[in-house]
């Protein structure tokens, strides 16, 4: 069986906004009680503007309430 995983491939330039918005979308997707990983790729990202203010607190507290619905992930 294949273990079900979501890829968010970044590209260019990456804000704040846009990372936060795809990881919002990826939790919110009606297979996400599927899955087991969320990988964020910046293989094809040029640069980004993504500081740690506020950032881990918004991720972190996106994680918490992800684990609710998914304690897998």
């Amino acid at each position: 069986m294949e273990t079900p995983i979501a890829i968010i491939n970044y590209e260019g330039h990456v804000e704040r906004h846009e990372l936060l918005s795809s990881i919002q979308q990826t939790l919110g997707a009606p297979e996400f009680d599927q899955l087991k990983f969320i990988i964020c790729d910046f293989s094809y990202a040029t640069s980004h503007d993504l500081d740690n203010t506020g950032l881990i607190e918004d991720s972190a507290a996106y994680s918490i309430g992800a684990k609710f619905t998914n304690p897998n992930i």
